[in-house]
């Protein structure tokens, strides 16, 4: 459940806090003038109160109405006047005009009757009727300096309770103050808020159920899918926000606790090197002894999903892309130690059996003892593989809560909730109406279009909501006031029948120690009593009815959807080219789903710029794999191939992809589609069959798909020039080359011969004539 936006109030209060000197009003007779609830002007009597003025950062006064001067007033101790105790306000004037104020008088007054209805603490809330604040008693008056444009000022106002209209002795209760800025009785600002005396309570307190959530916080990033082990670190050290918020919880043991099953996963998934400050962390969430329900994985809004059209929440298949099984090495087997005697010398791995009794000193004679023989401690063993069950598994002690962004809820979407398991709701009063005959506050059990439900009050929410985000012990105060103030109005609406009222703590990222701090207020109210959340059940025949009031996410959260839902589908698409798919697109899968989650509500131009990184990383992906810068070929010849080269440069992953020629022209064919493998940050070749069937010029679309057929973005047109004849003149000239070869061959082979052979009869004829000769 969301909550509207924080109330401008606090931003006042803390710049103030920051830049301004507060100074103290004694209001006494001495000081103010002031007797039985009546004021007077301060003179130049000793110490008197003052205002200190100083410059204002910007945005101090950013949410104050332009053109306009503000005061703001927040009681000390969340609204509460201790019977016989002062009343300790801090007052804020700010000039939001371009002109400088003039001294002017600033006026604190206190009512004296108690409010004892919602009518009537909504009229003076809301009413800007004078003649309201004129019946208020005022308990100080004091002059202010002047306030420079664009400036801020503050004053801390004590007033004894000698100067309050009521007495210590009167009945607990809610009254009105208010503070009045005025220059010569003109008015020039007012604030309204609310002071309760805690005296004695005649009344059955009010129930009070708080439902706060456990979240892993507004992640969305895929580089960090789920809490990193340095994240974790941060959030469960002793001043991290995951164990301030434990804390606070573990100490209000009433207080309904829904926990987002993503920290579950994120600390199991690193099995043994998950930090020990976040094992330590878990180890303490499930033994907490709160009630417990399941939120979404990364408490993704439900309504959103049903809007948008969704037929089942998005789920996570695995989280393998998470785990690295070095860390989870199945337990070595170790040895046992075998005990033998040994001398006992007070050794630490002794039982204490010895120790002192009634003041008697420990005995200190040796005994012999079985020891185990010192052997080298084994390494600690790592946990088993886990399951996508066991790494979300939790042990609730409520199932089927369903807790929707407030005021989102339509009728269509509580049938989906059902489908998907859900079978109570917490509503807020702006998506449920209540009885229009009932003249108190109802009690937030309630049946709405058949659905067992919790109504959560608006007004107590955002009073939680600003609480929990205060920066400062004045803006804390402001904001538990009001809350002081709602529950004492309830319980004195109908004193003796007591009332359960639901307040839910804002989803989005909120301050730990704050939190603590609040629900120890709320326990610790005499009019409040905090209890278990409890929805009403089918046999309870007293159950009110309650009407939905529809209500919608918005089309900007829908276009978030959207896009979520494209980097789901494009990852899925492109994960193909990869060994091991479902690595890269359930981290995807898994980042898109917290961009969904409940507390970017509150942020919408931040939930979008999670959305378009996580769409962006995506498309980075797909642009890693990239053809060569081939722009223009020569196809010499009938059948051949044409040569490409794609790079990869996706980091640490190995791709395979189809690499696809598509012709323009009858100029040529090509073959089917050729797979290609490349390893991470390199470049490999691929020849891709050719057939060319006329001469020219022509281009062919090339194409790198996965292994399924789906295309990449990367895409290229290549100019080809296409020679089909080339290669039979080739052969021809060749051939003709080699006939003329061969002829000369032949020829000069025989001319050779014919020489050879006239040589040999010469030499013949030779012989025969030298013999001849020799003989005569």
């Amino acid at each position: 459940m969301d909550h509207a936006p924080r109330a401008a109030v606090p931003r006042f209060l803390r710049a103030a806090a920051r830049r301004v000197v507060p100074a103290t009003l004694l209001a006494s007779l001495l000081a103010l003038g002031v007797a039985g609830g009546a004021s007077a002007a301060p003179t130049s009597q000793a110490n008197p109160a003052t205002i200190v003025a100083s410059a204002a950062e910007p945005r101090a006064i950013a949410d104050a109405p332009d053109g306009q001067v503000s005061v703001y007033a927040a009681p000390a101790d969340g609204g509460l006047v201790q019977p016989g105790g002062a009343l300790v306000v801090e007052l804020v004037v700010v000039n939001k005009t371009e002109a400088d104020l003039e001294p002017a008088q600033l006026e604190l007054a206190v009512g004296s009757s108690t409010i004892d209805t919602r009518f009537a603490l909504d009229a003076w809330s809301a009413s800007s009727d004078e003649a309201a604040v004129e019946r208020l008693d005022v308990v100080a008056s004091l002059a202010t300096a002047a306030v420079a444009a664009g400036e801020t000022t503050q004053v801390s106002v004590s007033v004894p309770a000698e100067g309050l209209p009521f007495a210590a002795t009167d009945d607990f209760g809610p009254r009105a103050m208010a503070a009045t800025f005025t220059d010569d009785d003109t008015k020039l600002a007012q604030a309204r808020s609310t002071i309760v005396l805690n005296g004695p309570v005649a009344a059955q307190p009010t129930l009070v159920s708080t439902v706060v959530p456990i979240t892993s916080g507004l992640v969305a990033n895929a580089d960090e899918a789920l809490l990193s082990s340095q994240h974790l670190t941060e959030e469960t050290a002793p001043e991290g926000r995951l164990t301030q918020v434990l804390a606070a919880v573990e100490a209000s043991p009433s207080t309904t606790v829904a926990i987002d099953p993503r920290i579950l996963v994120s600390i199991r998934v690193l099995g043994s090197a998950a930090p020990r400050s976040a094992t330590d962390w878990l180890t303490r969430l499930e033994a907490l002894e709160n009630p417990t329900f399941e939120l979404p994985f990364a408490d993704a809004s439900l309504t959103l999903q049903s809007q948008w059209g969704a037929a089942e929440p998005l789920q996570i298949p695995n989280f393998d892309f998470a785990i690295d099984q070095a860390n989870f090495a199945e337990p070595s087997a170790t040895t046992t130690a075998t005990p033998t005697p040994t001398q006992s010398t007070g050794s630490a791995m002794q039982p204490p059996a010895e120790e002192a009794v009634d003041g008697e000193s420990p005995a200190t004679t040796e005994e012999t003892t079985a020891a185990p023989t010192p052997t080298e401690s084994p390494e600690p063993s790592a946990p088993p593989l886990p399951t996508t069950e066991s790494l979300v598994s939790f042990d609730y002690t409520m199932t089927g809560v369903v807790w929707p962004q407030a005021g989102t809820v339509q009728s269509t979407d509580l049938a989906r909730f059902e489908t998907w398991g859900g079978s109570s709701i917490i509503l807020d009063d702006t998506n449920a109406s209540t009885s229009a005959e009932a003249n108190f506050t109802e009690s937030a059990q309630a049946v709405v279009s058949g659905w067992n439900a919790v109504i959560a009050e608006r007004i107590l929410d955002n009073a939680i909501d600003n609480a929990v985000h205060a920066s400062t012990d004045e803006e804390w105060n402001e904001a538990a006031a009001r809350v002081a103030t709602l529950l004492a109005v309830v319980t004195r609406e109908l004193p003796n029948e007591p009332r359960t009222l639901v307040g839910t703590v804002t989803r989005d990222e909120f301050d730990g120690e704050r939190l603590a701090q609040t629900l120890q207020f709320i326990d610790g109210l005499s009019w409040a009593t905090p209890t278990p959340l409890t929805f009403p059940s089918d046999d309870d025949q007293d159950r009110r009815e309650a009407t939905l009031i529809d209500g919608t996410v918005g089309e900007q959260a829908l276009s978030r959807m959207t896009s979520a839902m494209q980097a789901i589908e494009r990852a899925q698409t492109i994960s193909t080219i990869f060994d091991d798919p479902t690595d890269y697109s359930d981290s995807v899968r898994t980042a898109s789903i917290g961009s969904l989650s409940t507390g970017w509500a509150k942020y919408p131009v931040e939930a979008q710029t999670a959305v378009k990184n996580i769409r962006d990383y995506v498309t980075v992906t797909e642009s890693y794999v990239q053809l060569g810068d081939t722009s223009e070929a020569l196809i010499v010849g009938r059948d051949t191939e044409l040569p490409l080269f794609v790079s990869n440069a996706v980091p640490n992953r190995k791709v395979t992809v189809l690499v696809e020629l598509q012709p323009t022209t009858g100029a040529v064919e090509t073959g089917d589609a050729v797979a290609l493998t490349i390893e991470t940050g390199s470049m490999a070749r691929v020849g891709i069959p050719i057939t060319a069937i006329a001469n020219g010029a022509t281009y062919v679309n090339v194409k790198i798909m996965t292994p399924e057929g789906e295309p990449l973005a990367s895409t290229k047109q290549i100019r080809l020039d296409v020679r089909a004849e080339w290669e039979g003149i080739a052969i021809l000239i060749a051939s003709i080359g080699l006939a003329v070869l061969f002829v000369a061959g032949l020829v000069r082979t025989i001319r050779r011969r014919r020489a050879a052979v006239a040589g040999t009869s010469g030499d013949v004829t030779d012989t025969v004539n030298a013999t001849e000769s020799t003989k005569e």
